[in-house]
């Protein structure tokens, strides 16, 4: 017979295990002023829970100061190999930057990546610890990691993020797994390159998890899991996503800006900035999350 005491805390874990969690976390802070006006706004008058910190960007510091005055904002590093210019000394990881100095291209990055490689392992571990330090002594107190295009997502990269957690004390990173159900199985089985992709983001989590015994979500959710009927609207889009959200723990990543926040943006990537901003302050998202129940977190609370 299962006594009184065993019973209460079966059932605590029971109802753990029923809840539904959320991290809405905007990456890319520190890219540009107006990005972290952008982010820091969507924290006090929207649903943004956490941010990740781009250590080598021009804004980088200014982020690190301002993010003192948001005792409730979780923040973490936006670990970068694709874009600007390293935080280490050049001479010290020469195979990870182009002729101008700066990093490969997120078109060229992954094949340098890609296949086992102890030198550029190396090289990578060097600039991800020296962006996580810099990050350190800028004072900014670290909830976790994750990565700018996904980069971390390929395995040299991962090997070396997962190293410099755990060097660093960091005990959280972001999965990429996705958020499934029936229907979205039933889709990956007609889509193979999507098939193939996804099955290596459960890989990563996998990893992460069981091998590197690192906190990671459940899932990171996006609205390419709806039917394209649901995606063209893109506030209706996240509701529809935020009550498809399973039992468990998921993120939600947002990348919001004003018009023109950032220079180097492709004419869709400063649209979509514009357009997750205004979502990420909207009282639809808001009430769709208060509704479905879904308690706010950020990566400290895993």
């Amino acid at each position: 017979m299962i006594s009184h005491t065993a019973r209460l805390s079966l059932n605590r874990r029971v109802k753990k295990s029923e809840m539904r969690k959320l991290i809405v976390n905007c990456d890319d802070l520190g890219i540009s002023e107006c990005v972290n006006e952008a982010i820091f706004d969507c924290h006090v008058n929207g649903v943004v829970t956490s941010a990740t910190l781009m250590a080598n960007m021009p804004a980088a510091e200014s982020a690190a100061q301002e993010c003192r005055a948001f005792k409730e904002l979780g923040i973490g590093v936006h670990l970068n190999l694709t874009l600007g210019y390293p935080v280490s000394k050049p001479d010290d990881i020469p195979l990870l930057l182009s002729p101008e100095g700066c990093f490969y291209s997120n078109k060229e990055m992954p094949k340098l990546l890609k296949y086992p490689n102890r030198l550029v392992y190396r090289q990578v571990y060097k600039e991800l610890d020296s962006q996580v330090k810099k990050c350190r002594r800028l004072g900014v107190p670290i909830t976790h990691l994750d990565s700018h295009h996904h980069i971390c997502r390929m395995p040299i990269a991962m090997f070396a993020m997962a190293d410099v957690a755990r060097e660093n004390g960091i005990r959280a990173v972001r999965s990429i797994r996705g958020c499934y159900n029936k229907e979205i199985v039933q889709q990956l089985i007609f889509n193979p390159k999507r098939l193939i992709a996804e099955s290596g983001h459960a890989v990563n989590h996998y990893l992460f998890r069981s091998f590197f015994k690192l906190n990671t979500p459940d899932c990171k959710a996006a609205p390419n899991i709806l039917p394209l009927e649901k995606r063209r609207n893109l506030s209706d889009a996240y509701v529809a996503l935020v009550n498809l959200l399973p039992r468990g723990i998921a993120e939600i990543a947002f990348h919001p800006g004003g018009v023109g926040a950032y220079s180097g943006d492709t004419n869709a990537m400063a649209q979509r900035r514009v357009e997750e901003y205004t979502l990420a302050k909207s009282a639809s998202l808001k009430s769709a999350i208060n509704a479905a129940g879904i308690e706010l977190i950020h990566f400290g609370n895993l």
